[in-house]
């Protein structure tokens, strides 16, 4: 089940790749949905108590992060992402092989 058809105000999900990141410095990334007509991913984390402040913190340029620690964040949201559109792009090959296979 993805998380998207679930109750949106359980869940944040932004498509900004550096808001995600500093954002999952502080909480866990939940998943990454890729929306394959527009080519974006979407980053989902449960929404508790501050979040919201930290996402405010991130747009008023005010959070303070370590730059190491979230460079190295950045390398592993990336590997994640990459790795989540490439299982997409692997189950859509199935599917059309499958129904190649039916006909």
């Amino acid at each position: 089940m993805s998380i998207t058809t679930k109750n949106t105000s359980e869940y944040f999900s932004t498509t900004d790749l550096h808001l995600a990141v500093a954002v999952s410095l502080f909480y866990p990334l939940l998943s990454i949905e890729n929306n394959s007509t527009t080519n974006r991913s979407s980053f989902v984390f449960e929404r508790q108590e501050g979040l919201d402040d930290l996402v405010q913190q991130y747009w008023q340029n005010t959070l303070k992060v370590s730059p190491q620690m979230y460079a190295a964040q950045l390398r592993n949201v990336k590997t994640r992402m990459y790795e989540s559109r490439r299982k997409s792009e692997i189950n859509k090959i199935d599917r059309v092989r499958g129904g190649e296979a039916e006909k």
